[in-house]
C-alpha cells in the first residue's frame, strides 16, 4: 500500500489529521476502490481492538477495585457515582461493539456461514492440475520476528539466509510440481523446484543439487513456515477455515487494475482475519473470479518468512504453458553443469 495513504489512515485513527490531510485522504479514497477497501479494513480492525480493550479494562476495574464500598457506608455516595459511571461506560462499550457488529456484517455482504460456503467453493475450483504462473511482490517488511523456536546454530549452518522474494516468479502445477525463480541483489537468478520425482536447486554458480526428498528445496516458498503454500492450495484454504474469521465483500470491491476486460466478468474479495493464538499471517486477502472461482490474486499480511514478517502480493499472470518436463531441473541449466544428488 502507498505509504502516504498508510500515514493518513494512521493519522485519522489517532485523530491527528489537519484539514489539508483530511482532504487528501478523502481524495485518495474517492479515486481508488483498493484504497477504500484498505481504509475500511483498518478502521474496522482498529475499532474492534479498541472496544475489546475498553471492555477488558472496565470489567477488570469492577472486579478488583479496592475503593468500591457498598451503599450505606460513609463512602456510599462515591461508590454510587463510580458504579453509575462504570455502568454507563460499559453501556457505551456494549453499544459500540453492537454497532461494530452491525457495520461489519452490513458492509460484508455474506454471513460467516455463507462466507465459509464460498471458501469451500474456492477449494473445489482451485483443485486443478493446470499449471499457473504467479508474480510475487513484497509490499512491506516488518521487524524481525522474536520467535522462541529459532533454529539451532547447527541448523543455521545448513540453511542459508532466505533469498529475496520481491519480483520472484512462481510456476506451480498440482501439489508437488513447482519452479520458483528468485532475482538476487546482483541480478542473477536462483531457481528451486520439484518435478514430482526430484526436488532441486540451481544457484548462479556451483553444482546443481537434487534430492529424492520432495520438500528438500521448498523452504523458500511463500507460506512454507505454516504450510500455507500454493503447492497445496486446498490445505492453505482449509487452514483459513480452521483459524480465521472469513468475510466476503460485495462484487466489484477490488483493485481496479485487476478488472477483467470482459464486461460480464466480475471479481470478488474474500478477507480472512487470523484468530488470536493461531499461527499464520495476520490477514489473508483473496481476489477471485466469481464465475469460475479461480484465484487471481492473494495477499498475505505479516507472513513469516525466515526471521521477518512480510506483506506479499501474489498475482496470477497466466495459465502457464509449463508441461511436466518443464518442472525438471534439466530444462533450466546447460548440459555442462555438474549435478549432485544429496
Amino acid at each position: 500500500m502507498d505509504r502516504s495513504l498508510q500515514s493518513l489512515i494512521t493519522g485519522y485513527l489517532d485523530e491527528q489529521l489537519t484539514a489539508e490531510q483530511f482532504a487528501e485522504l478523502e481524495s485518495l479514497l474517492r479515486d481508488s476502490a483498493q484504497n477504500r477497501q484498505q481504509f475500511v479494513s483498518e478502521v474496522m480492525l482498529h475499532d474492534r481492538l479498541r472496544a475489546t480493550l475498553m471492555a477488558d479494562e472496565l470489567v477488570s476495574s469492577i472486579l478488583v477495585s479496592p475503593t468500591a464500598e457498598p451503599p450505606g457506608t460513609a463512602g456510599g455516595s462515591r461508590w454510587t457515582r463510580t458504579s453509575r459511571w462504570t455502568g454507563a461506560a460499559l453501556s457505551v462499550v456494549v453499544m459500540g461493539i453492537a454497532a461494530f457488529a452491525i457495520l461489519w456484517n452490513g458492509f460484508f455482504e455474506t454471513s460467516a456461514a455463507a462466507a465459509a460456503t464460498e471458501l469451500n467453493r474456492l477449494i473445489t475450483a482451485n483443485a486443478t492440475e493446470t499449471a499457473r504462473t504467479y508474480h510475487i511482490a513484497v509490499e512491506d517488511v516488518a521487524l524481525k520476528s522474536r520467535r522462541k523456536n529459532r533454529p539451532s546454530p547447527e541448523e543455521q549452518q545448513h540453511r542459508p539466509p532466505k533469498p529475496p522474494l520481491n519480483d520472484a516468479v512462481l510456476h506451480v502445477r498440482g501439489a508437488e510440481q513447482f519452479v520458483l525463480i528468485h532475482t538476487l541483489a546482483d541480478g542473477q537468478k536462483l531457481l528451486t523446484g520439484c518435478d514430482g520425482r526430484l526436488s532441486w536447486s540451481i544457484r548462479p554458480d556451483g553444482p546443481v543439487r537434487t534430492s529424492r526428498d520432495l520438500t528438500r528445496f521448498s523452504h523458500d516458498l511463500p507460506g512454507h513456515e505454516h504450510s500455507m503454500t500454493f503447492l497445496k492450495i486446498d490445505e492453505t484454504l482449509q487452514q483459513l477455515q480452521r483459524g480465521y474469521e472469513i468475510r466476503v465483500l460485495p462484487e466489484g470491491v477490488v483493485d481496479d487494475e485487476l478488472a477483467d476486460d470482459e464486461p460480464d466478468s466480475t471479481e470478488r474479495l474474500l478477507i480472512a482475519m487470523r484468530r488470536r493464538k493461531m499461527p499464520g499471517p495476520e490477514r489473508v486477502e483473496i481476489v477471485y473470479d466469481v464465475k469460475t472461482g479461480e484465484i487471481r490474486q492473494i495477499r498475505f499480511v505479516a507472513m513469516p518468512y525466515g526471521p521477518d514478517r512480510l506483506t506479499i502480493r501474489m498475482t496470477l499472470l497466466q495459465q502457464s504453458d509449463f508441461g511436466v518436463a518443464d518442472f525438471g531441473h534439466a530444462q533450466h541449466h546447460g548440459a555442462d553443469r555438474i549435478v549432485i544428488e544429496e
